[in-house]
């Protein structure tokens, strides 16, 4: 059973980014944004296996079409590993 989920460095720093990038890019706020995505992934907790299989390891799960979360569930914790704008060229 899933107790919590943990955001790798990378992973914030990809939180951190976006925040930042949607604050200038948009009208929308940054913070908002990131606030409500991690809600969305406290989700996993519950359902661990929401995403579709991305290699052997670790899941992909889309968040409003533009944004790919990869992430690897262990035995009590799932692990974000990476969120990602895939309108962004990496």
């Amino acid at each position: 059973m899933i107790q919590k989920i943990t955001y790798s460095k990378l992973s914030q720093f990809d939180l951190d980014t976006l925040k930042i990038y949607i604050s200038l890019n948009s009208n929308y706020s940054g913070l908002d944004f990131v606030v409500e995505l991690v809600e969305y992934l406290d989700d996993l907790i519950l359902f661990p296996n929401l995403g579709s299989d991305f290699d052997d390891n670790s899941k992909k799960l889309v968040y409003k079409k533009h944004f790919n979360v990869y992430y690897q569930i262990l035995e009590n914790e799932v692990i974000i590993l990476r969120v990602l704008d895939s309108r962004r060229d990496f």
